[in-house]
């Protein structure tokens, strides 16, 4: 019979335990392949797991997705650095540009001002010299105009002051004899 082998004196037939089949006329029980489960005794054919579920170690129980991680035809993988997911997920997602996934890897959060992303960034990056991000949630840092340079936050152009000159967002102080202008 299906799920069933003959026993080693061959008179009687064996049952094949969870996590283990066999086809008609199988010589003996075969386990689950990666990703499949036999939940029960007697089982003739592995079964997948549902997306969002993997195959337990002794593939006799498919167990929910964790958070953090993808779960597809019973294999488990671990988000991408950039990525996340909730439990039961099949698939993990990268953040939309300007925000990093949270500690937990569960949810997407803002980059501060001063601070931006690129779409699947694992982390907020501070902005560089001369360049600003004035709101939440930046994708891209912005060259301060001729004439201004980066306040130390990254947050707002400030205005060249007298006896410094300003060029790409940076500022340094005019030395004996150059000019104090843009």
């Amino acid at each position: 019979n299906p799920g069933e082998v003959p026993d080693p004196a061959g008179i009687s037939c064996k049952e094949c335990s969870p996590g283990f089949s066999a086809k008609f006329g199988a010589e003996e029980c075969a386990p689950c392949a990666e990703g499949t489960i036999a939940p029960s005794t007697k089982t003739a054919f592995c079964e997948v797991c549902r997306q969002g579920y993997y195959a337990s170690d002794d593939r006799a129980t498919c167990i929910e997705c964790q958070a953090g991680s993808q779960c597809s035809a019973g294999i488990k993988t671990h988000c991408a650095d950039g990525e996340l997911s909730s439990a039961g997920q099949a698939n993990c997602k990268a953040c939309d540009p300007g925000e990093v996934p949270d500690a937990a890897g569960i949810a997407c959060e803002e980059c501060s001002p001063g601070f931006s992303a690129e779409f699947g960034a694992s982390e907020c990056a501070l902005c560089p010299e001369g360049t600003i991000a004035p709101s939440p949630k930046t994708t891209f840092c912005t060259v301060c105009p001729q004439g201004y340079y980066a306040s130390g936050n990254h947050m707002q152009c400030l205005v060249c002051e007298a006896g410094s000159q300003c060029s790409t967002g940076i500022k340094t102080l005019c030395t004996t004899g150059s000019s104090d202008e843009g």
